[in-house]
Parts: C-alpha cells; structure tokens; sequence
C-alpha cells in the first residue's frame, strides 16, 4: 500500500495495517507493504519504509510487480485519480484500477 497523507493521526486503520505489514515481513511473505509518506513531517516508525517522491509511470515499473497485480484501488482528489488512470493505461493496466 503506498499512501501520502496529512498525518497519522488522519489514517484511521493505520494500526492494522502496520500490523498488517509486519507480519508479511516477519514471516517473510509478499502478500503487503507499507509505504507513508506525511505532509506533517512526523517520523514513520523504522519498520514502515517511507514514500519519496511521486507515483509516476516509472515509480510504478520500479515497484509494482505488474504481473502480480489483480486489482488496484484509487482514493484521492479528481486530478490525482485521473493521472493515475493515464498512468496505469500507459502501463496496461487500466482495467485493474478501481477509483473510490
């Protein structure tokens, strides 16, 4: 899960889904990952990678197994939703992407 928001105190299942991460790497499984990044500038806890940058087409080749991907879900504002839709059709995975 890549995820950009405000602080953590904005992400509500935050807790679960840490846990989430940490027993996928605890029991060495490629089923989650965590990626922050926090407009707040608080410090993510060590375990939890944080998110540098933006997600853009090559963002994506770089760290999505594309093969592997089943469904993509999109949250955010309508400017953000729409280039994320252009980037996942450039890729090929346009129909993946469910925005909500």
């Amino acid at each position: 899960m890549f995820a950009s928001l405000a602080s953590l105190a904005e992400f509500s299942c935050y807790s679960w889904l840490a846990d989430l991460h940490r027993m996928s790497r605890r029991h060495k499984l490629s089923l989650f990952r965590l990626n922050l990044r926090l407009a707040s500038g608080e410090q993510l806890p060590n375990d939890i990678e944080p998110l540098h940058g933006h997600i853009d087409e090559e963002f994506c080749r770089q760290n999505f197994l594309l093969d592997d991907i089943c469904r993509v879900f999109v949250c955010g504002p309508p400017k953000m939703n729409d280039q994320l839709h252009r980037i996942f059709r450039s890729i090929g995975l346009a129909n993946k992407l469910t925005v909500l």
